[in-house]
């Protein structure tokens, strides 16, 4: 399975092309599963399984919504995590989430939606795709 950044919606917009065979996200910015695609893409293998890129879609809205907790508030969530996910398996460290939290709060400061649920996908040619949905936080 070949993994490129390639996200969904319900609505099913389609993705504009650039040149290169990249996706361009800026028409769909705004877009949660375009924002987490983002966020965990220089963590992305070029020869990412769905089962592998699950995991690190679950690891990315796990990070996006310890994001939204207060930082004082933060610490024994990503202990239990982290704990939660080297038991299934998942080598996870307190540094790495704490990283990929950092990096949300960078990308889209100003971001206060939660992740609700997500799915993943594989389409008839391959592609992976990150379906999502949010809840709007307050």
């Amino acid at each position: 399975m070949k993994a490129e950044l390639l996200v969904g919606k319900a609505s099913r917009r389609k993705h504009h092309r650039l040149g290169s065979g990249k996706i361009d996200l800026e028409p769909d910015a705004r877009k949660a599963s375009t924002r987490l695609a983002q966020l965990i893409e220089p963590h992305m293998a070029a020869d990412e399984t769905k089962h592998s890129y699950e995991a690190l879609v679950a690891l990315g809205a796990i990070a996006w919504n310890l994001s939204l907790v207060p930082a004082q508030e933060r610490g024994d969530l990503i202990r239990e995590a982290v704990r939660g996910a080297v038991s299934r398996g998942i080598p996870l460290t307190d540094r790495w989430l704490n990283d990929l939290i950092e990096r949300r709060m960078k990308l889209f400061p100003s971001e206060e939606r939660w992740i609700e649920s997500y799915e993943v996908t594989v389409k008839p040619d391959g592609r992976l795709v990150i379906l999502v949905a949010t809840l709007s936080a307050g």
